[in-house]
Order: C-alpha cells, then structure tokens, then sequence
C-alpha cells in the first residue's frame, strides 16, 4: 500500500485518489464531494480507495477491514457482489469503477 501525506496533500497511487486540506484545516477527499474530513478520516477514505483498486477476491478477509472503515466514515458497508456487478448501497458516497462480468472471476452457485 502506498499513501504519501505531506502538509498539505494526500495521494494514494494505486487508485489515484488525492485528498487536499481546506482553507479551515479540513480535508477534501476526492470521490466524496461536499464532505470535510478530519486528517485520520482522509487516510481513512484514501485506504478505502487504494484496497477498492487493487480489488481483493470476495473470499479475502480484508473485506472485513473495508467495511469497518467505512463505518468510521458514516458510509454503508459494501460486499464484493457490489463491485462484481457494478451496484452500490444507495447512500455510498464512494465511486468504484464497475466491474464488467464477463471478465471478472465468475462465483457459481448452485442450490441442492
């Protein structure tokens, strides 16, 4: 994982999200527009970002951490079924490119 924070700016390189700090001290994060966060909240969401890129399998456990994270930031859980198919909870504020199915790994399920 990659994030370089100086003073004044934020960026993470994998998904190419930056967040920059307001004239209030404030930070604006792309992908969360009309948002302040706080300087913990904006390495927060920049992690979010760069785990969304590297788009871990449905089955790796890192998901667990995603998704508490994103409950420190007030945004609703996401499951890999979100991102595999292109939905997204309706109050999420972050932006994830949509996978396109016919060339992501395919899950089968079959009921007994």
């Amino acid at each position: 994982m990659s994030l370089r924070i100086t003073a004044t700016t934020m960026t993470e390189e994998a998904s190419g999200h930056r967040a920059h700090r307001a004239a209030d001290g404030g930070w604006i994060v792309t992908g969360h527009p009309g948002r302040i966060f706080t300087r913990d909240q904006a390495i927060t969401a920049l992690t979010i970002a760069e785990v969304l890129a590297l788009a871990p399998p449905p089955e790796d456990p890192l998901w667990l951490f995603v998704n508490g994270w994103r409950a420190e930031l007030d945004l609703p859980p996401l499951t890999p079924a979100n991102l595999l198919y292109g939905t997204r909870p309706q109050s999420a504020k972050t932006t994830a490119a949509p996978r396109n199915p016919a060339r992501s790994n395919t899950y089968e399920v079959t009921s007994s």
